[in-house]
């Protein structure tokens, strides 16, 4: 299968520049990339066209698309040359712009298959207006190879305070490698932690010190935590599983039946 995956989120925001291109590959799709990292939004609409042109003499099976101003751009691009399209918006409807919010609520709702990285980003995107059937979870990968170190040194407890790209892949890993972890419930930071079981979650800041105090204390508890943290990200978080869903998505968004943008 013939698959654009469209990229213009700023380097440090988007994880996704390297890992889906090489998933999408190693699942044997022909890939190509497009990449224009910080791309303006008031050139999307060139970009669209620009790769519109592209598909006249190669067109894809499917267009991946990650960010709000690829989404304006594969939206341009699929009106001129229809195509399915899966649509990944990072942090949806959380940018702080009534502008950026009103973008994100027309692509929820043009007929795109969205991507979410977790339960509540599900959420947010149907209360964006998409219709729920139309939105998969996808997380975002970790590598959970056995024995890894984790990040933030000798540390007993991975602390995260923010679903950043930079506190979500600190706690993946962390979990990963076995530590258990204490996040405030904050966008999917929620979502990737099972509370009293791989961790704990609490409801605001003041309560971080504590909870941290009360496992940094217990060995027992940190450890029985460390190992089910361990679990669950091979169960649902490794890059293996993830890949696997992945593929199934792309299958499923490039079988004729399925509606373009």
């Amino acid at each position: 299968m013939q698959v654009t995956v469209l990229l213009t989120l700023p380097p440090d925001q988007d994880r996704s520049r390297s890992w889906l291109p090489d998933a999408l590959t190693a699942l044997g799709h022909d890939v190509e990339v497009v990449d224009r990292p910080g791309l303006e939004p008031d050139r999307a609409a060139t970009l669209g066209y620009q790769v519109a042109e592209t598909w006249t003499t190669r067109r894809p099976d499917v267009v991946l698309a990650v960010g709000w101003v690829a989404g304006l751009a594969t939206l341009v691009a699929t009106r001129e040359v229809p195509v399915p399209v899966l649509l990944r918006l990072p942090r949806p409807g959380r940018s702080g712009s009534a502008a950026v919010t009103r973008v994100e609520r027309a692509l929820a709702r043009s007929g795109a298959r969205l991507l979410a990285s977790a339960p509540s980003e599900l959420d947010a995107l149907a209360g964006l207006g998409a219709p729920r059937g139309a939105i998969r979870v996808l997380p975002e990968p970790v590598d959970a190879a056995p024995g890894r170190t984790p990040p933030g040194g000798s540390e007993p407890v991975v602390v995260a305070t923010d679903d950043s790209a930079a506190d979500v892949s600190a706690v993946l890993e962390g979990m990963a490698a076995g530590r258990a972890v204490v996040v405030l419930d904050h966008g999917i930071l929620g979502d990737l932690v099972a509370d009293h079981v791989t961790g704990l979650v609490v409801r605001t800041e003041g309560d971080l010190p504590a909870a941290v105090h009360a496992l940094a204390a217990d060995g027992m508890r940190r450890e029985a935590m460390g190992m089910a943290a361990a679990d669950r990200v091979e169960a649902c978080f490794a890059t293996a599983v993830v890949v696997e869903a992945l593929g199934r998505l792309v299958d499923e968004a490039g079988r004729p039946a399925y509606a373009s943008v």
